[in-house]
């Protein structure tokens, strides 16, 4: 294990990297290997710090749609990564909103986010330290499917007829809706500056960060809020 953390700073060195950001947390692994998991983060997230570089790791939401603990990672496990790692990039997108995938909703309500952010800060002091993930693609709902849409594809898809925007204040995400060349129903929820702007405020009133998923799906204006 040591092995894997001094060639990463070797790297680090070599390229003049700051750190790493590190995925490995998978739920189903960590259902049954979360301690060796621990184990791993904290050492690499160690030998780091001894280097002067940084360890940001990646975990996924704590709550479900009802706010309800999954088990996915808890506070015990936050609390026994903090001391070894800096900055928790906090999954807060994706937002699974039943047992029907396919049935339109929103990519990351912002009460969802926030207490997310909420749950996993066991101390004022942990806030900052959790980047809450805010999406800057969409999700599109035709025809029983669902895929992801970036900018560039919404773009094309805004100049079809009949295009409605409709606000959810309680999500805080816009959704559009207009009709396929094939006369079903189009859905798309996709960020626009009224999301943003909202959801950024909802995160700087706790003190959390922020991280985005991911550069280069959005359009351009976005960066102009942050």
């Amino acid at each position: 294990m040591s092995d894997i953390a001094d060639l990463l700073v070797e790297t680090a060195k070599t390229y003049s990297f700051h750190g790493y950001v590190l995925e490995c947390w998978s739920p189903n692994l960590a259902k049954y290997h979360s301690q060796e998991l621990i184990r791993l983060i904290s050492q690499i997230g160690d030998i780091l710090r001894m280097a002067r570089r940084e360890l940001i790791v990646v975990i996924p939401p704590a709550l479900d749609a009802n706010l309800t603990a999954t088990g996915a990672f808890t506070r015990e496990h936050m609390n026994a990564l903090e001391p070894h790692v800096k900055l928790f990039s906090l999954m807060t997108y994706d937002f699974q909103h039943g047992d029907r995938p396919n049935v339109p909703g929103p990519v990351s309500p912002s009460y969802w986010m926030v207490e997310n952010a909420r749950y996993l800060a066991t101390t004022e002091e942990l806030f900052p330290r959790i980047l809450t993930g805010m999406n800057l693609y969409g999700k599109r709902y035709s025809d029983g499917l669902v895929e992801a849409v970036t900018g560039a594809q919404l773009l094309g898809l805004l100049a079809s007829p009949g295009v409605k925007f409709k606000w959810h204040s309680q999500l805080e995400e816009h959704e559009i809706r207009f009709s396929s060349k094939t006369g079903g129903s189009v859905v798309i929820f996709y960020p626009t500056l009224e999301s943003i702007r909202s959801k950024l405020a909802r995160i700087s009133e706790i003190g959390a960060g922020l991280s985005l998923w991911e550069v280069g799906q959005g359009m351009d204006y976005f960066y102009d809020l942050l």
